[in-house]
């Protein structure tokens, strides 16, 4: 992804030695902002689920305090590096024409654009 919407080449994807790019003709300048991912409530679940396994595992009922809390990290730390490849990334572009954003999300094998326009104004009666 281009850091602004008026470059050549706003997205670029390259898979081995192929190559597909595109650009957004007659767009205004706007410097894309890159939405963070809060992977607190994701680090939650990951506890929750990995606490739920270990209850649920009769061997492990077996093991002293200590053995499990290692288990139970190791088991955290997998599910976290397999979790992780699956986060996804937004990139918003504002006002890059008159009422009109556009929004890149990025995933493992996917992008998604979304163009968001606010030309149209409703009146309630």
């Amino acid at each position: 992804m281009a850091k602004n919407v008026n470059k050549d080449n706003l997205v670029t994807i390259k898979k081995d030695k192929y190559e597909l790019s595109w650009n957004i003709d007659s767009a205004k300048s706007s410097k894309g902002e890159v939405l963070k991912e809060d992977t607190s409530k994701l680090y939650t679940e990951i506890n929750d689920s990995v606490d739920e396994e270990i209850k649920q595992d009769k061997d492990l009922n077996n093991e002293d305090t200590d053995s499990k809390q290692k288990i139970k990290e190791t088991l955290v730390s997998n599910e976290k590096v397999k979790t992780l490849k699956d986060l996804i990334s937004t990139i918003n572009y504002k006002s890059i024409f008159d009422n009109t954003d556009l929004q890149y999300v990025v995933k493992e094998n996917d992008v998604k654009e979304e163009m968001y326009s606010y030309a149209y104004k409703f009146r309630w009666c």
